[in-house]
């Protein structure tokens, strides 16, 4: 006859709540969307930056290419064909040099705020404006950091990146309580100090927790 067995089996801990996606979306096609939406304007502006300074350039470099007063028209027009090559060219490359650049820090913040989202998921704070403003704070200390920039840019970058989170955090905030997701930390307080009712649904709904 076997005996009894005796394993004790260790209890289980309990996985923390994923924290409820912002304006509706998963990570990843937050990531995409910003991606579409940041791209194209910071390649046109690269684009913009690029064809000017590479036509300076070529314009310096190649002083001695310039046509004198008199020239046929033909000699012209190839020196501006040139130039305008040489600028498109420089324009191309920095546009998308810059547009991947500025992507690639975009998600950088969108990757910040969603480990501080995790987070604080449960939390009595939850998923507001809070958050983003970390984020943002953590993305522009390490945009400094990998671009070395001294001490007064620095401050001036953080005070840009604090502006930034504080209103874009405000603004997903706000968007959430209009459709009925919940309302941040800060809301139902600011509620609660001007009065208004807040229904116990709403204290229950602690945007992530």
């Amino acid at each position: 006859m076997s005996a009894p067995s005796t394993a004790v089996h260790a209890p289980t801990t309990p996985t923390p709540p994923s924290p409820p996606p912002r304006l509706s979306l998963p990570l990843p096609a937050r990531l995409i969307f910003s991606t579409l939406l940041t791209f194209p304007p910071s390649f046109l502006l690269g684009l913009h930056q690029g064809y000017t300074t590479h036509s300076l350039r070529f314009r310096a470099e190649n002083a001695h290419r310039l046509p004198p007063p008199g020239s046929p028209q033909a000699q012209w027009y190839l020196y501006h064909k040139s130039r305008t090559y040489a600028g498109f060219l420089g324009g191309i490359k920095e546009g998308v040099r810059n547009g991947f650049r500025v992507s690639f820090w975009v998600g950088v913040f969108l990757g910040a705020e969603e480990v501080v989202d995790r987070g604080r998921a449960g939390t009595a704070g939850g998923i507001d404006a809070g958050g983003t403003v970390v984020a943002s704070l953590a993305t522009a200390g390490a945009f400094c950091l990998y671009n070395g920039f001294n001490y007064s840019t620095t401050v001036r970058t953080a005070k840009k990146g604090l502006l930034f989170g504080l209103l874009y955090g405000v603004a997903q905030d706000l968007i959430r309580a209009a459709k009925g997701d919940g309302t941040a930390g800060w809301m139902r307080f600011a509620g609660r100090m001007a009065g208004w009712p807040v229904s116990r649904r709403e204290e229950d709904k602690r945007g992530g927790g």
